[in-house]
């Protein structure tokens, strides 16, 4: 072969090979194989059905760098057997799934958690979550249900932490906490204000930087939690609205755990035999002393004994007559002059059936 075909030859290899650091993956910016390739495909009939008219699509919209953004997808197992989820894949590293409901009995509630990674992942992402399925019986069936999500991650906009967390909180009590803001652009963007959903929950921002020769601005998202919540998981997103015409409003999550301030559990006594005697405690406890200066029972077989004197630990000692067979579901309602809690409503279960010995009915 002559030396200019050998040329041309090598050429003709070097322009067939890939591209120079094709395969290489930055360790903040890794990009899936067919990261944008999340259109659904048909799956078999009998799984097709458990998701119909369920919500299989989620967008998360705009979100900042670092922010956390999860949802959760939810379908009915409709199948009358148990359901299993096997595993989960996803088409793109931007999507981290979760299986929270590995067993499903009939007619209970599958979960799979999807949470997208802003701080590795920046620009319009998306992902195809593709879920193994398999359904006992006398023949199992298998099959695979998909859901899809995206969402438009700003580069230049940070959030830290990535979302607002009060932890627990006692009933009646505020909390505040803050967390920075952070844009890298043009120094005329601005946050005009922040929305929210729960009237319990207010923000109000204080601009700390805006540097007309690097462009970066920085706020403090301050964020108030009023002492009017009610006992129990707060799970809200407020919106972080700008001048900027690329988005109509950035979300981010604010997390708490509002725990009452006198604590209590139910009253869950099973079943019960008739005649049986019942005499039995409550224990409410709470970390400043309280009194109790009343109880109040729906039902008169429920019977309390008054307690006198302020305490952290009060035993409250209760009879049940359980002459008549029979299901009691009611509400038990405590008094007390404890300003944060000063009326508390303690479910009270039980069901009397009549006493049975060796398989005869007394």
């Amino acid at each position: 072969m002559s030396k200019t075909g050998l040329a041309f030859l090598i050429l003709g290899m070097v322009f067939s090979l890939p591209a120079f650091g094709q395969n290489y993956i930055p360790s903040r910016s890794y990009r899936a194989p067919n990261q944008n390739s999340f259109q659904p495909r048909i799956q078999a009939s009998w799984t097709q059905k458990l998701i119909n008219g369920k919500l299989t699509e989620h967008d998360f919209g705009t979100v900042a760098r670092a922010s956390k953004q999860k949802h959760v997808f939810e379908f009915e197992n409709t199948t009358g057997n148990d359901l299993f989820l096997t595993s989960v894949r996803t088409s793109c590293g931007c999507t981290k799934p979760k299986i929270m409901t590995s067993q499903v009995k009939a007619g209970g509630m599958a979960q799979v958690n999807a949470e997208f990674d802003t701080l590795n992942f920046y620009g319009k992402r998306g992902a195809t979550l593709t879920v193994s399925v398999q359904q006992s019986g006398s023949t199992s069936r298998f099959g695979e249900i998909q859901f899809v999500v995206k969402g438009n991650i700003r580069r230049d906009v940070v959030l830290n932490p990535g979302e607002v967390v009060f932890g627990d909180v006692s009933l009646a009590a505020s909390a505040q906490r803050t967390v920075r803001l952070s844009y890298a652009g043009s120094t005329a963007w601005q946050v005009l204000e922040i929305k929210s959903t729960n009237p319990n929950i207010t923000a109000k921002t204080k601009e700390v930087e805006r540097n007309l020769q690097t462009g970066r601005v920085a706020y403090d998202l301050i964020v108030n939690l009023s002492k009017e919540q009610t006992a129990g998981t707060i799970y809200d997103e407020l919106s972080i609205i700008t001048n900027d015409a690329k988005t109509s409003g950035i979300p981010f999550v604010v997390r708490a755990k509002v725990t009452p301030a006198i604590e209590v559990r139910p009253i869950q006594l099973g079943v019960i035999n008739k005649g049986q005697t019942v005499k039995k405690k409550l224990i409410l406890h709470s970390a400043r002393a309280f009194s109790v200066s009343k109880i109040k029972t729906a039902d008169p077989r429920i019977v309390f004994q008054p307690v006198e004197g302020e305490k952290t630990l009060h035993l409250l000692t209760y009879t049940l007559d359980t002459s008549t067979p029979g299901q009691i579901e009611e509400d038990v309602t405590i008094f007390t002059n404890d300003p944060g809690q000063p009326e508390m409503k303690v479910p009270f279960s039980v069901q009397i059936v009549p006493a049975t010995v060796a398989g005869t009915t007394k």
